[in-house]
């Protein structure tokens, strides 16, 4: 008996070999599955199944879907991979498994070798393999009683024994009207503007997919209906029609194209359903009266200004799914005033929330690791920021121009400041700088008129050009002993600036950097060229 068994675990091994990633997924997959469906059998049948095949199986029901795919991956067949070859081999000869379970495997197949190799696993594979009675590749050829076609595209040649037709590919509506319904059947009808010229607004219920500039520039389209076929809106399909007031997106739609409702400046609802998965870029983009919209909450993907001048309303919550909102998405949404981050989103991109001058709170999420340039900048009304713990870095011009911002919480966990990232803040009174922070850039805080002191860290050696211009506040300022470089217009018009140490490791003194400190002056032994104005004419 053990001289057998170890016959046939060679055999296998053999014949393992041809058997690709996918073909050994659906083994492991049915494995489970087969063991699931059979634990409440009686003993008399679980007795047949030996020791060693019923500890395996309890071990493959209780690991996780990872276990399963690092054995895929993994290019060599290891002792545990041929013993569940080895033991789905034996269930499957002892007819163990039924043949609908093995044909739902077969599903699972995504290239011809994969049925190849499936098909010579052993003969009841085979006869599985001449059961389909339609071809789910392209190729037909191990597919000997094909009576229905799928036509992969445009080119197949047609079977003459095939007594159906199932066009996968995209087909012009007015080409799928010409074929006999009976005999085709048409998975992507793509309506197109040459159709609507011809035939009128009404939008066919056969529709699937609504193509490029359908109903481009269409002035006169005051609403629309939406078949519940429509599965995709391409781009500019309703671009430029001023005078579409509302539409209805419904449930079978998953993504609306690039530029979609672009230009639409009298849209003021649109009602999106939870299948939509993704928006393209500049999809809203200057819809001036949109301010009822609610972003799906399977939403997993935004394009670059895809609600640019959007005004809103009141609030938007950021669906769970999305990880980044990308280059001006919300730009000049000048109504928004809160905006609500779910846990997941990792990255705000450039101007993202810039120019939302109503905006007066923002709470950044714990997984938000980083912020693109201007993120936030010339929000006029924000006021509180609050930054997490795995944020290190401000980009530049982050927070410009934002004048009633009056306090940054956990600012201290920034590591790293850039140009501008502050201008013009002309509220904020104080601020905390993290203890590893080495330079503050150049216009940092240029114009934070408002700013009384600023505890500078031990580790800062460099102050760049007009750091803290016009901070007419500012009146002490504590440079660590280990500092090196004040540079051009640093500290130009601090008007009140009356005290400043000056460690005797400072390298570098810049033109004018201590311009129109006047109190400043009679205190400090310092180049006549920190004060001196230098004349351009």
């Amino acid at each position: 008996m053990i001289s057998q068994r170890n016959s046939s675990t060679k055999t296998v091994s053999s014949n393992t070999k041809n058997i690709n990633s996918a073909s050994l997924l659906c083994i492991k997959k049915s494995n489970q599955r087969c063991y699931d469906s059979k634990r409440s059998v009686s003993n008399s049948e679980s007795s047949s199944i030996d020791p060693q095949e019923l500890q395996l199986m309890q071990k493959q029901t209780q690991k996780r879907s990872s276990t399963a795919s690092s054995v895929i991956e993994t290019t060599q067949i290891n002792e545990e991979k041929k013993k569940v070859i080895y033991i789905f081999k034996k269930r499957t000869l002892s007819n163990q498994f039924e043949e609908s379970l093995l044909f739902e495997i077969s599903k699972y197949l995504k290239t011809e070798q994969d049925y190849k190799n499936y098909s010579q696993i052993n003969n009841r594979f085979s006869k599985i393999i001449s059961k389909y009675h339609y071809n789910p590749i392209k190729s037909f050829l191990l597919f000997k009683e094909v009576t229905t076609q799928f036509l992969f595209t445009k080119k197949d040649i047609r079977l003459p024994k095939a007594n159906k037709f199932v066009w996968l590919f995209p087909v012009h509506i007015g080409e799928a009207l010409r074929y006999s319904p009976e005999r085709n059947i048409f998975r992507n009808i793509k309506l197109t503007q040459n159709y609507i010229h011809f035939h009128g607004d009404l939008i066919p219920v056969e529709t699937n997919i609504i193509g490029d500039k359908t109903f481009f520039m269409r002035k006169d389209l005051i609403s629309i209906t939406i078949p519940t076929r429509v599965r995709c809106l391409q781009s500019a399909v309703f671009e430029g029609c001023c005078s579409l007031k509302e539409i209805n997106i419904p449930s079978s739609v998953t993504s609306l194209g690039e530029r979609c409702f672009k230009g639409c400046t009298s849209l003021t609802s649109c009602k999106m359903t939870e299948s939509i998965r993704s928006i393209g870029r500049e999809c809203f983009n200057e819809c001036y009266s949109l301010k009822n919209i609610e972003l799906p909450s399977l939403l997993v993907s935004i394009k670059e200004y895809s609600f640019l001048k959007c005004p809103f309303n009141e609030m938007i919550q950021i669906p769970q799914l999305l990880q980044l909102l990308p280059l001006s998405c919300f730009e000049y949404s000048t109504q928004l005033r809160n905006v609500i981050f779910h846990s997941s989103v990792e990255s705000l991109g450039e101007h993202c929330f810039a120019h939302c001058i109503r905006l007066d709170r923002i709470e950044l999420p714990a997984s938000l690791t980083s912020l693109g340039e201007g993120c936030f900048c010339y929000c006029e009304n924000l006021k509180e920021v609050i930054i997490n713990e795995q944020l290190h870095v401000l980009p530049k011009n982050c927070f410009e121009n934002c004048e009633s911002l009056e306090l940054v919480i956990n600012s201290q966990f920034i590591h790293q400041l850039n140009e501008s990232v502050f201008e013009n803040c002309c509220s904020l009174q104080t601020i905390l700088l993290s203890p590893y922070l080495q330079r503050l850039p150049q216009n940092c805080f240029f114009n934070c008129c408002s700013l009384k002191e600023i505890d500078l860290p031990f580790t800062l050696t460099s102050i760049e050009s007009n750091c803290f211009y016009n901070c007419k506040c500012l009146e002490t300022i504590d440079l660590p002993s280990h500092f090196k470089e004040i540079h051009s217009n640093s500290f130009a018009f601090c008007t009140s600036l009356e005290y400043i140490s000056l460690p005797r490791s400072i390298t570098l003194f810049g033109n004018n950097c201590f311009k129109q400190c006047l109190k400043l002056k009679q205190h400090i032994n310092v180049p006549d060229c920190c004060f001196q104005q230098i004349s351009f004419f």
